[in-house]
């Protein structure tokens, strides 16, 4: 029995040693977690690893040589839209050519 007639356990110092141990066990445990040396992190997958893994995600990971590809589709309907766009945009100007033409010979 303590000096208060209490079990040691229930101590007031030892009560409070005890809890001072246990919240730097936790922030130990917390550090390591965020530093990447806590079990959270014993895995080497990344979150974006893990969400690309799920197939109800809609995501896939892309190596280098695939995004290029993918970029290089892209860029070639973009030229093509640009080219439709260019020969509308002449045939415009043919047209409105042909209607000041018009005009002017009607007057």
């Amino acid at each position: 029995m303590g000096r208060s007639g209490n079990p040691p356990e229930l101590e007031a110092g030892h009560v409070v040693n005890q809890a001072l141990k246990v919240g730097a066990l936790s922030d130990e445990r917390n550090t390591a977690e965020l530093e990447g040396r806590g079990p959270r992190n014993q895995s080497k997958e990344g979150w974006m690893d893990k969400v690309t893994s799920l197939r109800w995600t809609g995501l896939q990971k892309l190596g280098d040589k695939e995004y290029a590809s993918m970029l290089g589709e892209k860029v070639l309907q973009l030229e093509v839209e640009i080219a439709l766009i260019n020969d509308r945009i002449e045939k415009l100007r043919e047209e409105d050519r042909l209607w000041v033409k018009g005009r002017q010979g009607a007057e």
